[in-house]
């Protein structure tokens, strides 16, 4: 629930949908904005809050957007009202899976029944924090150079 607060406190404005509201209609979520919020790193965000006209027009700082290709649990309709917004970079992440960008876990605690110790198949969790971390200087250095 990462990027949906970062986006919140950056200006979005989430929605609750029909089906979650006591009006059964599209209600606007009241967030404080944080203007001390300078650029965004969104990595698989959860984001469908925001699938509606209008809700990241108040979002005006550069956004580093990260999806997995093997996501199975964020909205592709999400990461396209994100990556068409300005000041977007949107990289998609070869053969990751939703919990990906997470930092190793320890062996004792990888368990198939512990859905964020698990990756797709031939994907290198450990290689991948190097890149990350790479990714994330890259675009923050482009932006505070």
């Amino acid at each position: 629930m990462g990027g949906y607060t970062a986006l919140a406190i950056s200006g979005g404005i989430p929605v609750a949908i029909p089906d979650k509201t006591s009006g059964q209609s599209i209600e606007e979520i009241t967030v404080p904005y944080d203007n001390r919020i300078c650029s965004l790193i969104l990595l698989a965000p959860a984001c469908g809050w925001f699938n509606y006209k209008d809700s990241l027009n108040r979002v005006n700082v550069p956004i580093l957007l990260l999806t997995a290709e093997k996501d199975h649990l964020s909205d592709i309709l999400c990461t396209s009202v994100i990556e068409n917004h300005t000041n977007v970079v949107h990289k998609t992440v070869t053969n990751a899976g939703h919990h990906s960008f997470q930092s190793p876990f320890p062996s004792h605690m990888k368990s198939i029944d512990f859905l964020p110790s698990q990756d797709p198949a031939g994907f290198d969790r450990e290689k991948y924090q190097v890149i990350l971390s790479a990714e994330i200087q890259s675009f923050l250095s482009g932006i505070y150079h």
